[in-house]
């Protein structure tokens, strides 16, 4: 069979497509440097793939994969312990915060009336404890300074009537029984004499006496009858003295009793000294009691700021915990554990507790 042979087209060899002419400042025939660049890419992504392959296996060497597990953590309740507007709420939920950290704040104007009010209440009864106490010293001097005063006038008024009573009875007794002995035998005198004169009269009409004898009759007469007289204005002068002493008995003994009153009233007072103690001690303690009102309302007070225990995270915020709302506002503070345990139901005969990080 005949060989023909054809000659190449000139003008089609000339027509080359663009991406495989040669690239400009190379030589049409170096195609060295892409096999090379191509292997060195291809050397990379295998070393890349070994080592996310290394890594894969490193990681599930030890580890189980369960359909049902769960991330063991600390929930801690973080709950106002009173009643009032929310002023201000400075964390929303999943929020980082730290401990001390402020997270609402409740409206306080009226626990710090109440603090105020408490304040007052303090001041007022400490300064009434204050006059108590001062009180106290000042009352029982003067009370016991008036007891030894009323006992020494008592014991003045009981001598004094001891005296009154001592010359009344002098006076009603033996006084006026001596006088009343002179009046008797001054009236038998005055008795005598008198009869002597009536029966020497007869005798000197008849001239059987004379008239001297019966003028020392008469005079006789006349001298008795003067000194009953006189013995019984003596007598009646004693017994007026005796009703005069009897008087000033009875006003000792009114003196007496006055000073035994006067007594009993500054015994009183010294019982108003123990009441004035006892006032002193409820005063102290009014003081007591105002001092724990005020702590408490200061407790109160420092309610309407609820900070965080400690770190954490804000969960589960309730819905009480917005502005201008009147409840109890309350949060969940979920506090990270220190080492997290997943608990969980293992696949295949893998049975046990997984650590934190494990595939659920």
């Amino acid at each position: 069979m005949p060989t023909e042979l054809i000659e190449p087209d000139h003008e089609l060899k000339d027509r080359q497509p663009d991406d495989q002419k040669p690239l400009a400042g190379k030589k049409p025939g170096d195609t060295s440097s892409r096999p090379r660049l191509r292997w060195l890419l291809l050397a990379a992504f295998a070393v890349a793939l070994a080592i996310a392959a290394f890594a894969l296996i490193a990681y599930y060497q030890n580890r189980e994969t369960t359909d049902d597990a769960q991330v063991d953590g600390h929930i801690v309740p973080v709950a106002s312990k009173i009643y009032g507007n929310v002023a201000e709420v400075l964390v929303s939920d999943n929020q980082q915060v730290r401990a001390g950290q402020v997270l609402i704040r409740i409206d306080a104007r009226d626990y710090q009336a109440k603090v105020d009010q408490a304040k007052a209440s303090l001041a007022l009864a400490e300064a009434q404890s204050k006059a108590a106490t001062v009180g106290v010293p000042l009352t029982r001097e003067t009370t016991q300074s008036g007891t030894s005063g009323s006992e020494a006038q008592l014991a003045a008024a009981e001598a004094e009537h001891e005296r009154a009573k001592l010359a009344y009875e002098l006076a009603s007794t033996s006084d006026l029984a001596a006088i009343q002995a002179t009046v008797d035998a001054r009236k038998a005198s005055n008795d005598r004499a008198q009869a002597d004169l009536a029966r020497m009269k007869p005798l000197a009409a008849k001239a059987e006496i004379s008239m001297q004898q019966l003028d020392a009759f008469e005079a006789a007469a006349r001298v008795a009858a003067s000194e009953l007289k006189a013995a019984e204005e003596k007598l009646s002068s004693a017994a007026k003295d005796s009703e005069m002493k009897k008087v000033a008995m009875l006003v000792a003994k009114a003196h007496v009793e006055q000073a035994q009153a006067a007594l009993q009233a500054s015994k009183a007072n010294l019982r108003k000294a123990d009441i004035s103690v006892a006032d002193a001690a409820s005063a102290a303690a009014a003081v007591a009691q105002a001092r724990a009102n005020l702590q408490t309302g200061e407790l109160q007070l420092s309610y309407t700021t609820i900070v965080a225990p400690e770190d954490g995270v804000v969960t589960k915020k309730d819905r009480g915990s917005r502005t201008d709302s009147s409840t109890q506002p309350g949060f969940a503070h979920d506090r990270p554990p220190a080492q997290g345990l997943g608990d969980g139901e293992f696949k295949g005969n893998a049975v046990g507790q997984g650590a934190a990080g494990n595939e659920g």
